[in-house]
C-alpha cells in the first residue's frame, strides 16, 4: 500500500490564550487518508471512554500495533487531547482538567457501568399528526453484576405545557416484566423505543421509581399507554458525565471529513458539589 505521511492531530493549550489545533506529530503510515481518519474518529461512545482512560486494548492502540508494529508513540494526554472537539474555544480550564484526570499520584477514570453518567436522546413523537420532540435522559443501572439502561428523566416538551385531561387510567408502576433497555442500546440509536414505548409497557422496567413518581412521567406514560403519542425515532444523542470530581463535560457527536471527529467534547465545566447537583437535577427534571 502506498505509504504517505499520517497525520496525528493533537490539541495544544495556550494559558493565555484560546485552545487551538496544531499537528505535532507526523509518522510514516500504511494507510490512506480515509483510513487514517477512520482511525483517529471516536466511532463509539464506548471508544471514547475506552480512548479516555488509555485502555491498553483500545481500537486506537491495536490499530497502531498493527499499522506501525508499536503504539510508544501514543501517550494518555495526546488521548485525551484528541477527545475535544477542536473547532470550538476553550478556556484556561481545559488544561487545569488534562492535568488533574493526569495526576500521577490521583489518575481519574470513566467507567461505562457507573450510573452518573446519562444520555439525553432527543426523541421524536407522533402528537396529533405532528412531530414533537421529547429529550429522554437514560443512565446505567447495575444490579448483581447486570447492567441495563433506564430512563432517569424527561425534559422538556411543548406536550408538557398545556397538559389536555385525559381519560383516567390505572397505571401500575410497581409490577416488572423483566423486560429491559440493553447496555448496548445506544449503538443503536436507541430502536427498543418502539418496543418500550408501546401500550404493552411495564413502566417499572423501564423507569426510575424517582421518575415514576413525578406526575411529568405518569402523564406521559398515559400519553403512550392511550397512544396519544407514537414514537418514531431518536434524532440525536448526547452524554453528559457527572463523574470525575469538580468536573461535567458533554460528549456530542461531529461528523466531518477529517481526524478530529466522531464522539468529542463539546462543553466542559468546572462545578462545585452543590452546582454539579443543581445541573444535574435540571437535566433530569426541568419545569416544562
Amino acid at each position: 500500500m502506498r505509504t504517505i505521511k499520517c497525520l496525528f492531530l493533537l490539541l495544544i493549550f495556550n494559558s493565555t490564550q484560546t485552545v487551538i489545533a496544531q499537528i505535532i506529530n507526523t509518522i510514516p503510515a500504511k494507510a490512506t487518508n480515509s483510513e487514517s481518519f477512520f482511525l483517529y474518529e471516536v466511532k463509539l461512545v464506548d471508544e471514547f471512554i475506552e480512548r479516555f482512560n488509555d485502555d491498553p486494548m483500545s481500537y486506537i492502540r491495536q490499530q497502531c500495533k498493527s499499522l506501525y508494529g508499536t503504539d510508544s508513540m501514543i501517550t494518555r494526554r495526546m488521548l485525551l487531547k484528541t477527545l475535544i472537539n477542536k473547532t470550538q474555544s476553550w478556556n484556561g480550564d481545559t488544561a487545569q482538567f488534562f492535568q488533574q484526570v493526569t495526576n500521577v499520584a490521583h489518575p481519574q477514570y470513566l467507567s461505562f457501568t457507573d450510573s452518573n453518567w446519562y444520555a439525553e436522546a432527543k426523541c421524536i413523537f407522533l402528537y396529533n399528526k405532528q412531530k414533537v420532540e421529547i429529550p429522554v435522559v437514560l443512565h446505567i443501572k447495575t444490579v448483581n453484576k447486570a447492567s441495563k439502561w433506564m430512563i432517569a428523566g424527561i425534559g422538556s416538551s411543548e406536550i408538557f405545557k398545556d397538559k389536555p385531561a385525559l381519560p383516567s387510567l390505572r397505571i401500575d408502576i410497581v409490577t416488572s416484566s423483566g423486560d429491559f433497555i440493553p447496555t448496548s442500546s445506544h449503538g443503536t440509536n436507541f430502536v427498543v423505543f418502539n418496543y418500550a414505548f408501546s401500550d404493552k409497557m411495564r413502566p417499572a422496567d423501564y423507569f426510575e421509581k424517582e421518575l415514576l413518581a413525578t406526575s411529568k412521567a405518569q402523564y406521559f406514560i398515559q400519553l403512550v399507554k392511550q397512544h396519544k403519542i407514537t414514537f418514531q425515532y431518536v434524532k440525536n444523542i448526547r452524554y453528559h458525565f457527572f463523574q470525575l470530581e469538580s468536573w461535567i463535560f458533554t460528549v456530542e457527536q461531529f461528523k466531518r471529513k477529517e481526524a478530529n471527529k466522531g464522539w468529542l467534547i463539546s462543553s466542559l465545566q468546572k462545578v462545585s458539589p452543590e452546582e454539579q447537583e443543581t445541573i444535574l437535577w435540571k437535566l433530569l427534571y426541568p419545569v416544562k
